[in-house]
This record gives structure tokens, C-alpha cells and sequence, in this order.
């Protein structure tokens, strides 16, 4: 229910060393930006350091993660991971699969299930349509109201009660943003807000959250039972960019509209940003 913390970050991977064509490299423990010592993401007062997400990882580090937090546990390693390139204390290429058969151990979420739960997962439920997760903006109640709903606002107090994006980085919804060196500018302690309906925190901004999927511009229609998303991901195009990942739920610099249930961003699963972490879940796959 919370995004990974960079305490827990820290825990399972500190001290984290892999080897690649022969040369040993030691993997970042504390990778993060947003951290007590910074002079640019100052916390906000009566927040904690080490329970700010984690960020600053690439998709490669959240599903590397994802199966040394498994193997701790006891559990059965989601993924198969055969990596080629570390830079930085970061994995920035690799071969990665679902695993096969019985799985028990974490992952990164479906971008299907991640959307599932933002909306709280009950379809015939006046939430399901909220224009953030666990908060509408005061109007919205239908799937016709939140298309018509002015989500593109840069503010919409809406926000306030269940995230943090970037014209409320002190707690309310302000017309101006924070500037880089004032307090709130970052991000927050996970939990300082509501939770949405299955008590799941942080959906709507904090954060972007990486998810298994490979983005593509559109998504099929019609029922599928447990989608994995599309076999490959489309490139940059003139941008000279990779097959990219799909990350969810915006950050603490997205506006209004990046943090609703059903915007999408995309990313190269090499990348990492100050706002892209990870949240985790587990069930038993077949």
C-alpha cells in the first residue's frame, strides 16, 4: 500500500554487487536525490528522510529489486534477469522475463492492475470514476463528468487530500510553484495523505511508478483476463529513443491532468528521474 521507501531500498540492496562479462560491479544502495542532505529537495517540517520513495532507479533496478527483496523472503523469484550493461551503480540493460510456472515472490505491478487498483476495484463504485485516486475534484461522479471534468488545470484542489504534485508541494494547492531550495520541493514522506479506496497510499502523485508493461500509444479493446501489456514497446521515433516502459500515477512534478488514474507516461527502462520510483505487489502467478 506504500511505494518503496528509500530505507527499504537501502536494506535489500546495500552492499549489492552483480557481474557482468567478468567485471564485478557494486549496485547503488541509496540512489535517491530527494534525500535529508539535499540542498535542492528540502522535506517538509514534521516529515521524515527515510521514508520518502525511493527514486532514481531504472525500470532495470525495480525488477532486479523486485527478486532480491524475493529471494530474502524466501519467496519465488518473479523474474528471470540476465544483465548486460551496469552504469552508475545502475542496471541500464538486460534481458527480462516473467518467470514461468508458480510465482509467489514481488513484482512491479500490470499497468492493468496498477489502473485497477488506483480506481479502487470495483468498477460499479461511484470511485471508480474519480478524477484522482481516492478524490474527485469536487464534481466529478460519472465517467461522463470526469470527460468533461477541467482535468488539465495546472491546479486542482482536488489533489490535496489524497497526493502531492507540483502547486501543492507545501500541502495546499497554490497558484505559483515551490522553487527548487524551499521546503516541500521534492518529495514526501509515503502516507501523509488519504488513502483511496483499498487503502492503497500515494496513487496520485509523489511519484511516477514503474509498471511490467511496454508502452504502446494504444491500448487494446475488449476483455482480457490478467494483460500483460503488449510483447514490445514502440520507439522515439525522431528522438533517436528505445522501446520504452510504461510508468503510472504521476509525481511531484506533474500537473493536475499526469496524476489522474488514466494518463500514461513512458520512459526508456534505462532511464531514472527524482520522480520515477517504484511500488510493488505480489499474488500468485501461473
Amino acid at each position: 500500500k506504500y511505494e518503496v521507501t528509500q530505507e527499504l531500498y537501502e536494506k535489500v540492496m546495500k552492499g549489492k554487487k552483480v557481474t557482468v562479462n567478468g567485471t564485478e560491479y557494486e549496485l547503488s544502495g541509496t540512489p535517491s536525490n530527494c534525500t535529508a542532505d539535499s540542498t535542492e529537495h528540502i522535506l517538509l517540517s514534521g516529515e521524515t528522510a527515510k521514508y520518502r520513495p525511493v527514486e532514481k532507479v531504472t525500470w532495470f533496478d525495480a525488477v532486479y529489486f523486485c527478486n532480491v527483496l524475493s529471494e530474502k523472503l524466501g519467496l519465488t523469484k518473479a523474474y528471470t534477469i540476465e544483465i548486460s550493461a551496469v552504469e552508475g551503480g545502475h542496471i541500464t540493460d538486460a534481458i527480462v522475463e516473467l518467470a514461468v510456472g508458480k510465482v509467489s515472490g514481488y513484482r512491479l505491478p500490470t499497468e492493468a492492475e496498477w489502473e485497477l487498483s488506483a480506481r479502487g476495484g470495483d468498477p460499479s463504485a461511484k470511485e471508480w470514476n474519480y478524477l484522482f485516486s481516492g478524490a474527485d475534484n469536487g464534481k466529478v461522479s460519472t465517467a461522463a463528468d470526469a470527460e468533461e471534468a477541467n482535468y488539465l488545470s495546472l491546479q486542482n484542489t482536488g489533489m490535496d487530500s489524497v497526493g502531492w504534485y507540483k502547486f501543492n508541494r507545501a500541502g495546499t494547492t497554490e497558484a505559483i510553484e515551490l522553487a527548487s531550495g524551499t521546503a516541500g520541493y521534492g518529495t514526501h514522506e509515503v502516507a501523509k495523505k488519504s488513502a483511496n479506496k483499498l487503502g492503497i497510499y500515494d496513487m496520485s502523485g509523489n511519484v511516477r511508478e514503474w509498471c511490467w508493461d511496454w508502452f504502446t500509444p494504444s491500448v487494446t479493446m475488449g476483455e482480457e483476463t490478467d494483460p500483460t501489456g503488449a510483447k514490445s514497446g514502440v520507439t522515439g521515433g525522431k528522438q533517436g529513443l528505445g522501446p520504452m516502459r510504461v510508468s503510472r500515477g504521476g509525481g511531484w512534478v506533474s500537473d493536475a491532468a499526469g496524476t489522474t488514474p488514466y494518463f500514461r507516461a513512458r520512459h526508456e527502462p534505462k532511464d531514472s528521474g527524482d520522480s520515477l520510483g517504484i511500488r510493488l505487489c505480489r499474488s500468485e502467478l501461473k
